[in-house]
């Protein structure tokens, strides 16, 4: 009893000479060491706490929802809509409408009795019909090339796809003041478009 008595006195003499961790050394005494571990404990935790209010440390980005992918993907998607309707309409209009136009002006290039004009206009009609169908299967292309680029985050593919939205939106102007309600389509592409596609928090993953 008497040397039970004196090993708690000397556990708690112990105890209280223990302050910081700088006063922990290997003991045999349970207590001491209890205490150590509790001041390990508190100083890991109060370096954390420092390396949080840290303003020198590395800035973390916390990402919020996801990133603006659904947006991204949806520019993508649009994309891949209008450069098939384009393709599809300037594959229609280089074969039916080309062909149409040009036999109607095979049939009266030797007809003695149509006016020298009228075959000129015929024919500048077929060039015009052609060069539209021509470029509109280019822009397809384009568009389906640009959402291509988009949806693998490649920066051409965003690049591209903003100077498609930027000709768009004055295609759409333009059509707007001949009364073509299409144009409302273009420019709510444009605007959509630049919108995702100019903002710094959806782009950041473009390389």
């Amino acid at each position: 009893m008497i040397a039970r008595g004196a090993s708690k006195k000397i556990d708690r003499s112990a105890n209280d000479s223990i302050e910081s961790l700088a006063d922990c050394q290997p003991a045999a005494w349970p207590i001491v060491i209890q205490k150590c571990y509790w001041l390990r404990v508190s100083e890991g935790s109060r370096q954390m706490s420092s390396f949080e209010n840290d303003p020198f440390r590395s800035p973390t980005h916390s990402p919020s929802g996801d990133g603006g992918r659904g947006l991204i993907m949806a520019v993508a998607v649009i994309n891949y809509v209008f450069g098939g309707l384009s393709l599809a309409c300037g594959i229609c209009a280089g074969a039916f409408g080309g062909s149409v136009i040009g036999l109607a002006f095979a049939a009266i290039r030797n007809d003695p009795q149509v006016d020298p004009d009228a075959k000129f206009g015929m024919g500048i009609m077929s060039v015009v019909i052609v060069a539209i169908a021509g470029i509109q299967v280019l822009s397809g292309v384009l568009i389906l090339l640009a959402g291509y680029g988009v949806q693998n985050y490649r920066e051409w593919g965003r690049i591209l796809t903003i100077v498609l939205a930027v000709i768009s939106g004055v295609i759409g102007l333009l059509s707007l003041l001949l009364l073509w309600v299409f144009g409302l389509l273009q420019i709510g592409y444009a605007i959509f478009t630049l919108i995702v596609l100019l903002n710094p928090s959806y782009t950041r993953d473009f390389r």
